[in-house]
This record gives C-alpha cells, sequence and structure tokens, in this order.
C-alpha cells in the first residue's frame, strides 16, 4: 500500500531528525532545524507572525483536503504512540481495536479549557498537553538523560585508554520534571499500548481541533455499500473510528494512518472523495460466468482502491528507556566559606529574549528546547519560580555555569518566539538582572583572605576590587555597579561560598538595556611614542 508506505516513510524521517536535534550536543547539526518545531500547529498559533500564520493556513487546508496528515506525519507525540503501539502489537496474540463511541464531553471540554486558558494568559494546560511540548519535554528529560548516560559512560572508558575524541557532557537532572514527565510518557504509553491512538482522539487539544477540521475534508475513508462487514479493517483501525456494522467512519477521529485499506481484502474501503464513495454495480450470473468484474471506470479515476494484505514491516525499531537519568554533574570546586547571611532573589530570571516575563508565559509552552540546546546547562525547568502558572517554564539559574557572554543559542532555537532572536551585539547590552553583593558572606570580609574571583570573570565590569581594611593587610573586596550588569551570571557561579552566595544576580521582570562598559562617544586618549614602547 503505497499511501501507508509514505506515511510510514515521511514519519519516521520527520521524527528521527527533530528527536536528533533534541539529543545533539556537540552542536554538529545546524541550528536551523528548530524551523521543524516551528511548523508545530501550537507553536506556529502562539508566535503570531506572517510565517506562523502562514503554517497555520497550510495546515488547515491540507486538513481540509486530506484530514489529518499533521497527526500522523508531523507531530512527534503521534509518531511515538505509533512506535508504542506497533511494539507492544508484538506481545498481543489477536488485534485489539474496535470502534468506540467518541468521549466528545471530555474531548471538547479540555479543548475549551485550552481556548479559554490562553485568552485569560493561563497557559498552564495548554503547555500539559501540547503534543510537541509534551514530547519536547519527554526527550529532555527522560530521553536525552539516556543519550548522556551512554556518551560519558563511553568518554570515561575511552579517555582512560588515552583517547578523547569523546568527551564528558554535564547530564543535570531536574528530578521533579522527570517525575511528571515519566507520569505523561506511562499515560501516553499506556493509551497507545492499548487503544492505539486514544489521546489523540480524547486527551490532545491539536487533535481536536484538527477533527473539527477534517470531517469536512475533501478525501477522506469510506466503506462501499457492498461491505460484508467483517471487521477486518475495524480491527486495524488505531483511531477506533470505522465501525464496520454501520459502514461508518468517523472522519474527525481518523488520522490518516491508511492502516485499515491493506486489511480489506474485497476493495471495499476507499480513500477518495465523497461523490465516489458508490457501491458497486451488481452483475448478473451470466456476466459473472462470462468475465471477470471490472471496477467502474468513475471510481478508477477517482479513487484509491487497495486490496490484499499487506505484510507487518519491521524496518522501524526504536526502542527508548521510560523512564532513566544519569546522576547529576560533580561539582568540583573547593568550598572556601559558609554564608552568614540568608537571602530570597525578588524575581526570577527569564532566559534572553524573553522581553518580560507576562510576555514570556502567554508564549511558552515549556517544550524545552532552549533547556537542552542552551550549552552552559543554566536553563532549567521552573517548579515554583514563576508560581502555577509558570510550571516547568524556562528559568536561567546559576548553580552549574553562567550565561556566555557571547551566546543566543536560546533565543535562536525556541519555536513559539517567547524567546525573540537577538544579535549578539543585542545580547552585549541586554540586562536580564543586576548584581547584588552581601558583604558579609565574602570570604574577603569573613576570613580576611583575598578573592576576586567574581571581579576575574565579569565580562563587563560592573564587579571590581577595591581596597578593604587595613594597608598592611592588602585586601580588596568587590564593589559593585548594578548599571553596568547584565545579569549574565558569571560572578554568582564563580563565588565559592555556600549555600547563599556573596554575590548573586537577582532577575528584571522586564529586560533593560545595560551601561555600555565602555563609552563609545568618549574620545580614547591617544598615545604616541617615540620609539620601541618597551
Amino acid at each position: 500500500m503505497m499511501l501507508k508506505l509514505l506515511r510510514v516513510v515521511s514519519a519516521t524521517l520527520f521524527f528521527l531528525v527533530l528527536t536528533l536535534f533534541f539529543f545533539d550536543f556537540t552542536g554538529y547539526l545546524p541550528l536551523g532545524m528548530h524551523h521543524l518545531a516551528e511548523i508545530q500547529i501550537v507553536p506556529a498559533l502562539l508566535t503570531a507572525s506572517v510565517f506562523s500564520f502562514g503554517v497555520v493556513a497550510v495546515w488547515i487546508v491540507l486538513t481540509l483536503l486530506f484530514g489529518r496528515v499533521y497527526c500522523s506525519v508531523i507531530c512527534p507525540l503521534g509518531v511515538l504512540q505509533d512506535v508504542i503501539a506497533w511494539y507492544a502489537k508484538r506481545f498481543q496474540r489477536k488485534q485489539r481495536y474496535a470502534f468506540r463511541k467518541p468521549r466528545n464531553l471530555l474531548r471538547y471540554g479540555l479543548l475549551a479549557a485550552c481556548v479559554g486558558g490562553f485568552l485569560l494568559d493561563l497557559h498552564l494546560v495548554l503547555s500539559l498537553l501540547d503534543p510537541y511540548s509534551v514530547y519536547g519535554r519527554l526527550a529532555n528529560s527522560l530521553f536525552r538523560p539516556v543519550v548522556l548516560a551512554a556518551n560519558n559512560g563511553l568518554a570515561l572508558l575511552v579517555n582512560g585508554m588515552g583517547y578523547y575524541g569523546i568527551y564528558l557532557v554535564p547530564n543535570i537532572a531536574s528530578w521533579p520534571t522527570v517525575a511528571i514527565s515519566a507520569a505523561m510518557l506511562l499515560l501516553v504509553g499506556v493509551l497507545a499500548g492499548r487503544f492505539g491512538r486514544r489521546y489523540c482522539n480524547t486527551i490532545c487539544p491539536v487533535g481536536s481541533l484538527l477533527g473539527l477540521v477534517s470531517r469536512y475534508s475533501l478525501f477522506r475513508i469510506r466503506l462501499r455499500k457492498d461491505c460484508i462487514s467483517c471487521g477486518l479493517c475495524e480491527q486495524r483501525c488505531k483511531a477506533e473510528c470505522i465501525d464496520s456494522k454501520a459502514k461508518t467512519v468517523d472522519a474527525d477521529r481518523c488520522v490518516a494512518c491508511f492502516n485499515c485499506l491493506g486489511a480489506c481484502k474485497r476493495g471495499s474501503l476507499l480513500y477518495g472523495i465523497d461523490a465516489a464513495s458508490k457501491s458497486v454495480p451488481q452483475q448478473t450470473p451470466r456476466q459473472t460466468s462470462q468475465q471477470t468484474p471490472k471496477k467502474p471506470v468513475q471510481e478508477s479515476t477517482s479513487l484509491v482502491s487497495v486490496s490484499g494484505t499487506v505484510r507487518r514491516r519491521t524496518f522501524l525499531g526504536t526502542l527508548f528507556a521510560a523512564i532513566g537519568a544519569s546522576l547529576g554533574a560533580v561539582d568540583t570546586s573547593t568550598l572556601h566559606g559558609v554564608s552568614k547571611s540568608s537571602y530570597k532573589k525578588n524575581h526570577p530570571i527569564t532566559p534572553p529574549g524573553a522581553g518580560n516575563i507576562k510576555r514570556f508565559q502567554k508564549r511558552c509552552t515549556a517544550c524545552h528546547l532552549c533547556v537542552t540546546k542552551c550549552p552552559a546547562h543554566i536553563i532549567r525547568p521552573a517548579i515554583g519560580d514563576y508560581g502555577l502558572s509558570g510550571f516547568l517554564q524556562p528559568v536561567v539559574s546559576f548553580e552549574h555555569g553562567f550565561c556566555n557572554f557571547d551566546c543566543v543559542i536560546c533565543s535562536e532555537v525556541c519555536p513559539n518566539h517567547a524567546l525573540v532572536p537577538l544579535s549578539v551585539e543585542e545580547k552585549h547590552l541586554l540586562q536580564i538582572g543586576k548584581v547584588c553583593f552581601i558583604k558579609e558572606n565574602c570570604i574577603v570580609d569573613s576570613q580576611k583572605t583575598n578573592c576576586g574571583a567574581c571581579a576575574e570573570h565579569c565580562p563587563t565590569g560592573a564587579v571590581k576590587m577595591v581596597p578593604f581594611g587595613k594597608p598592611e593587610d592588602a585586601l580588596t573586596i568587590p564593589e559593585i555597579d548594578p548599571d553596568l550588569c547584565v545579569g549574565c551570571g558569571a560572578c554568582e557561579s564563580i563565588c565559592p561560598v555556600l549555600p547563599y552566595r556573596a554575590i548573586y544576580v537577582d532577575g528584571n521582570p522586564t529586560h533593560l538595556a545595560a551601561k555600555p562598559a565602555f563609552d563609545p562617544t568618549q574620545k580614547q586618549q591617544e598615545v604616541k611614542l617615540d620609539d620601541f614602547g618597551f
């Protein structure tokens, strides 16, 4: 069956490429591959740009023509369900699908909750149910740690043999996110293993939305009137939308997988336009004995009719570890001091390009692509940082590093444009937070010893060292200029005082412009040398 083969090959390629982009920790794959995420429906709806509106319009037109091809080919969570269902079938003796009435109350109730939450700026339900974002969290929190653990294990082995082409990568696990992702994978896996696309047709808001459109699709699967109601197609329908006894197909739940077409041995199952879905004309016994019945010309020109049994295809094999995360990165720094004063940051730090917290939360669905692609590993899923409304949305944290002064990757890969793309020049003057200093926590004050690590790592001069104490002690202590600070966190990440740093960054609810470290309008003094300068 060519239609099914085309669907399987296309879905497999798209799924593997997108998954590899989430897994890629080497930077080998081009960042332009983030456009695969931009053609997902929910990110396109939230981006609200000319390109995104075009993406949504294309999907509406394709759905009106061919049904829910988005669900069967482009949606990564939908393809993952197909993989789980395909694998689960190996452990079942007989086909297990059967027609079931749609659960429209739950289905459209969840869709209404997502739409209402969007209009009221309460995006938690949409973030939790958006299929692309769900898969992104699964890839980042469950699947990617397994890949990193395998890489790190191999790196330890080959590094001991003197080969350093494979290197250790920090494998930082957010355990609440792992638990939530594991619960979602369990839900999706159970529904897919037993009922096929039950999640798509009952819970998924995108599936419900496309279902409203696909009921009017031009090309759809239908049963001819000469169908004997053997039930083979119904048993193969993972959308549970074929009622072989009533000879009907629920078009708004059909995901255009085409599994049913190859199951029909009489050619009574058709994929085509409504005007051609008529029964085969009955022939007299004399006609039957003289010649082999032929299909009507009208059907052969407007329908794709398939008969025979399609052999099971085994070229797609994917094995995911459902729940796994390796040990977090080891902090090898030496503890130099213990903090005397505690503090609480007034505002969380949103990633560069967020603009302000309200705008960021309105567009972000917590797909965690920025979390995955951040080379410094400073973006993590928020638990309580933003409150309930921003649950699992990305937040910047400096426990394991700081924001590279020249890095703009997170703003480039965001498919929702919750992070606006930034140039390196714009990033240099973007203030996502301001530096704060607690003198009594600093080891210069508490232990009367020099440090200066924060000033050494500050790229803008917002932290500098000034004389401290008695002249004979020759001590210097940090002095801060918050106007010069861009909130990169270099000072906070390197500070040796725990658990509360002596210097830290407090987030800006609205990103501001930092004062340039070097005033371009100030004329530099020209130095003339008579000979060599030494």
